[in-house]
């Protein structure tokens, strides 16, 4: 997928093609695995549906392993605890 195929995705509110392709992206499925990608994707997922845990345990995980995003353990307790 190319940088304007994934802004595309990106500004998306298909809320189910967004978490597809998170992690498709995040364990590399039918893709090459990209953390910053799929840390994205986990983002604009959580604004469209906050209350999602599978998204925000996803997001946790980027922030405690640092995947695709700088490591910050205080967001991912929080995120943990959402």
């Amino acid at each position: 997928m190319d940088d304007a195929d994934f802004k595309v995705l990106l500004s998306s509110d298909n809320f189910d093609e967004l978490l597809e392709k998170a992690d498709s992206f995040f364990l590399g499925t039918g893709v090459e695995e990209d953390d910053s990608k799929a840390f994205m994707l986990y983002q604009r997922c959580s604004e469209l549906s906050p209350q999602s845990t599978y998204v925000m345990a996803h997001l946790g995980q980027c922030y405690l392993n640092g995947y695709g995003v700088e490591s910050d353990t205080d967001k991912a307790y929080r995120l943990g605890t959402h």
